[in-house]
């Protein structure tokens, strides 16, 4: 279900831009082995940009990269791509869902026209 959420793939492309950059993160806590101390360490703490968790329909994406001389330093991009991918399918989806909606309210009102006959009150 998460693979076809708008806030899965917003939340990591978020992220990955936030923390991608952080050399070091300063920790005020005693012991050091609860601190992350890089932005490489927090993603992946929260297991983003982890090639083997992408799903099936973008492995085809990961497999080819190496060919098409493609160099994803993380899922950005992909996560970016997948969410304009997304909002393009339900925007047509919903103008599909228009259009057939339309066309059975006209054919419901040509039948109660024929029916009834015009200018008749029902």
């Amino acid at each position: 279900m998460r693979y076809i959420s708008l806030w899965f793939y917003g939340n990591e492309a978020y992220n990955i831009n936030q923390w991608k950059d952080v050399d070091s993160i300063k920790c005020d806590r005693e012991e050091e082995s609860e601190c992350l101390n890089s932005g490489k360490e927090v993603l992946d703490f929260y297991a983003f940009d982890v090639v083997g968790r992408v799903p099936p329909c973008t492995q085809v994406i990961a497999a080819l990269e190496p060919l098409v001389g493609l160099v994803f330093q993380n899922h950005l991009w992909l996560d970016i791509g997948l969410l304009v991918v997304m909002a393009v399918v339900t925007r047509v989806l919903g103008y599909l869902a228009l259009v057939v909606r339309s066309r059975r309210t006209s054919a419901l009102d040509e039948a109660r026209e024929a029916l009834c006959g015009r200018g008749t009150k029902s």
